[in-house]
């Protein structure tokens, strides 16, 4: 077995490392990000704070250039029960036609304007799994994990609000899409899209958050389209663009942050107990946003969200959990922060362990589970809590 003790701990009387990954992480157990949420602050204070992450944030992402493109066009509609579903496409850049599905509610209209909540998917869902339409007839668009739960297009539109859903980049749909008789093939394949993306300056997050800006320029042809009622919702992989899209554009007015808040740069510090053939720190390029760790993490992305409406559902640690409190603190804006935990800690008494998440000396079971009270294998989206917090932002009753 891996353990701090015996690999990442230094024995030498100068305290270096011969090992490499040991010199890194114990690098990395020293940096403060450079903008880390001041643990006193005014609400001045907090604004300078929220603009300089802002900005640092569109320098990191590295987004291609927004360029004039053709208006989305309408391929398909088909009445459903209480809402349409029509299937759009639209164009990003000059290669990229991006489809997606728009959940409209039938009471919707020019006259009578509906909330719009964009939909940002989890890592291997496609856009018609999560509105409970017939799956494409491929395998890269068959996963349907605790279907009961995921429809989280379906729930918005039947809860008056339209809702367009996408599938994140080269997933679904939008992967290479291979003979079935080969089995899915877009894990492989996204590896690849990320190291393209990777190479050229841009990142995956970026990608799909370029994607989103893109869309929301144009959100304005939809007359059924409340322009002053924008949301998102997003599980697991789509919650990276979400917040992102959401400190970029002030039209967003609330989001469903559907994962557990932690910090990535703890995490890859703190995994240090893991069999030897099994180091488990990577959680995938279609996560990797070159730098970031130097300057902040999500939870402080999810801080600088507010006063905006802003629902946490699958809970975190004390520590992550408490940064955003302190933000909507400062901003007088607690009754529009919700944070709920998983359904086995929701008890609060299940939830003992308060200090500090350790920085080393942790397996990968004991920091989600232990600290981060996160049980992966109940990873989903939360309908209850989700649609709760849209309501509230939108003020349906």
């Amino acid at each position: 077995m891996l353990s701090y003790e015996t690999h990442f701990s230094s024995k030498r009387p100068d305290g270096r490392f011969v090992s490499t990954m040991a010199a890194q992480m114990e690098m990395m157990r020293h940096v403060k990000p450079e903008y880390s949420l001041p643990n006193e602050l005014t609400l001045s204070d907090f604004k300078v704070w929220q603009d300089k992450l802002r900005r640092k944030l569109i320098e990191l992402l590295a987004m291609p250039e927004i360029t004039e493109q053709p208006k989305p066009q309408k391929l398909s509609s088909v009445q459903r029960d209480g809402y349409r579903v029509e299937k759009w496409e639209f164009y990003p850049d000059d290669y990229s036609a991006v489809p997606f599905l728009a959940l409209i509610p039938d009471e919707a209209s020019e006259n009578h304007p509906v909330p719009a909540v964009m939909c940002f998917l989890g890592s291997n869902h496609s856009k018609e799994f999560v509105a409970e339409e017939t799956q494409l007839n491929h395998p890269n668009c068959l996963v349907q994990r605790y279907p009961e739960r995921n429809r989280m297009a379906k729930y918005i539109a039947q809860n008056g609000m339209a809702a367009f859903v996408f599938d994140n980049p080269g997933i679904g749909e939008c992967s290479v899409m291979t003979a079935p008789e080969y089995g899915e093939t877009q894990g492989e394949t996204r590896v690849q899209l990320c190291f393209g993306y990777l190479d050229m300056g841009y990142n995956y997050v970026s990608i799909s958050t370029f994607q989103k800006l893109c869309f929301l320029k144009d959100l304005d042809i939809y007359n059924f389209v409340d322009q002053d009622r924008i949301g998102i919702c997003s599980h697991s992989l789509g919650t990276e663009p979400a917040i992102a899209l959401g400190l970029i554009s002030d039209k967003i007015k609330g989001i469903v942050f559907n994962d557990n808040l932690h910090e990535d740069l703890r995490r890859y510090v703190a995994e240090t107990e893991a069999p030897d053939n099994h180091m488990t720190q990577n959680i995938g390029f279609w996560h990797t946003i070159p730098g970031i760790m130097r300057y902040f993490s999500f939870p402080e992305m999810c801080a600088a969200f507010a006063p905006r409406y802003l629902a946490l559902t699958e809970g975190g640690a004390d520590e992550y959990l408490n940064r955003v409190r302190r933000a909507y603190s400062v901003c007088g804006a607690q009754d529009k922060l919700q944070i709920t935990h998983y359904p086995c800690f929701a008890d609060p008494e299940s939830r003992t362990f308060h200090d500090r998440v350790p920085d080393h000396g942790v397996s990968q079971d004991d920091f989600y589970l232990k600290y981060c009270y996160c049980n992966p294998a109940d990873h989903s989206f939360r309908r209850e809590p989700a649609l709760k917090l849209l309501k509230q932002c939108f003020g349906i009753e």
